[in-house]
């Protein structure tokens, strides 16, 4: 009987194209040789409604996902996840900021991580401050801020597909727009009266947004 890694790797590409992403990820986990395909990608899941991520677990890095059409909570451990603060989703992709306002997109499926520039400090979003903040218990003031400084984030193309992409994102105190190119050294911050904005999309590569 032929070994489960030493299936046709054309044989196991079909087959991810009818995995739910729990068969996804359990399919990753068979061997190295069948993590290999699955973190390429070669196939969008079926259409499914999306997951909730609830949050991780401090002592192990796993994080809790609720599937809403199973009505079922998965945990997975994902360490690239551990200490970010989640404030976008867009075609699979995580956007995220750590403590020292590092920007990345993380695939939680294939684990493929981009890192982006730094946002500037939190000071130059909130000139006037309109409230203090009180640092929780275990929560220090710069993992607070930086839940005020993102509130969405969207890519006009899916990275997997194709390397000339973009992020917008609505930030800071006035909800302004902000966006980077890949490859750009830094954020490019968008001049004049675009503020308050509610929400951001991309539709046939362009931005709409809402005030």
């Amino acid at each position: 009987m032929t070994n489960w890694s030493e299936l046709p790797n054309d044989v196991l590409k079909y087959l991810t194209s009818f995995l739910s992403i729990p068969d996804y990820h359990r399919f990753g986990a068979v061997c190295q040789t069948w993590w290999s395909i699955a973190k390429q990608k070669h196939h969008r899941p079926p259409p499914h409604l999306p997951w909730l991520v609830l949050g991780d677990d401090n002592a192990t890095e796993k994080h809790a996902f609720f599937n809403l059409s199973e009505n079922m909570h998965y945990h997975i451990d994902i360490p690239e996840l551990q200490g970010q603060y989640i404030c976008g989703f867009s075609y699979g992709w995580l956007f995220t900021i750590d403590t020292e306002l590092n920007c990345h997109l993380l695939n939680p499926l294939t684990r493929k991580q981009f890192d982006l520039p730094p946002l500037p400090p939190y000071n130059e979003y909130y000139k006037t401050n309109p409230f203090v903040m009180e640092p929780t218990e275990n929560c220090t003031e710069s993992e607070e801020m930086r839940m005020l400084l993102v509130c969405k984030a969207v890519l006009d193309y899916d990275p997997s597909e194709r390397s000339d992409f973009k992020v917008v994102i609505v930030y800071g105190e006035s909800s302004k727009l902000a966006f980077w190119r890949s490859g750009d050294p830094k954020w490019s911050f968008i001049k004049g009266h675009y503020s308050n904005m509610e929400d951001v999309l991309f539709s046939n590569g362009k931005l709409y947004a809402f005030n």
